[in-house]
């Protein structure tokens, strides 16, 4: 979800998947195209947008050969909203989306609500990760509190320290993946704004852009 005054364009990445704004310098920021990346925010912080996000940005500068964009949804399913459109991705339940995958070349694999996937799901995806045909990106969206951080599949993903922190509360300090969070913040962390983090950089703060 994101509030309608705040919505943003999606900016031009110069052929890399933009995903909204770099806050102080107004600069594209794009996301990584292969690897674990994980959306982590409270409820209605923006997650599945983000996805959404991800999904329209990874589609502009992937042609179909390079895979499929793939939705598993570990929830239940959210009726898109009138104003815009879904993004071009197979979008199933976890269950059905996990069994099919061994074979097929994909360039995302979305996981939204990642926290309410079971033990058998979060070891099928940690297959599907690691013998993938091409390199895909893994995007995990998912409530911070609610994870399962002593499953090694998901202490694995996390291990890469690649993600966006969505309108973290105060005391939220990054640790998850193994960054830093500016105890000072300029700017207000509403619904579709956050922290852009790699592991070995400094965080940045950007809003979501929404097709």
């Amino acid at each position: 979800l994101l509030p309608r005054k705040r919505r943003l364009s999606m900016p031009d990445g110069g052929g890399k998947p933009a995903i909204g704004v770099n806050l102080e310098c107004e600069a594209p920021v794009v996301t990584p195209q292969h690897g674990p990346f994980w959306v982590v925010g409270r409820a209605r912080s923006g997650r599945s947008t983000a996805l959404e996000t991800i999904a329209w940005a990874l589609a502009s500068v992937v042609a179909g050969a390079d895979g499929d964009l793939v939705l598993v949804a570990a929830g239940e399913s959210r009726s898109p909203s009138a104003a815009r459109t879904t993004p071009p991705w197979d979008a199933r339940p976890a269950a059905d989306a996990l069994a099919d995958l061994g074979t097929r070349r994909i360039a995302l694999l979305a996981v939204d609500d990642a926290h309410r996937l079971h033990e058998e799901h979060w070891a099928a995806l940690g297959r599907v990760v690691a013998t993938a045909n091409g390199r895909p990106l893994v995007a995990l969206a998912a409530e911070t509190a609610l994870l399962d951080r002593w499953n090694p599949e998901v202490a694995t993903m996390l291990g890469h320290g690649s993600g966006l922190f969505l309108s973290p509360d105060p005391e939220e300090d990054g640790r998850l993946l193994g960054a830093e969070l500016p105890r000072y913040r300029p700017f207000a962390m509403s619904a579709g704004r956050g922290y852009l983090v790699n592991r070995g950089e400094r965080p940045r703060a950007i809003q979501l852009a929404m097709r």
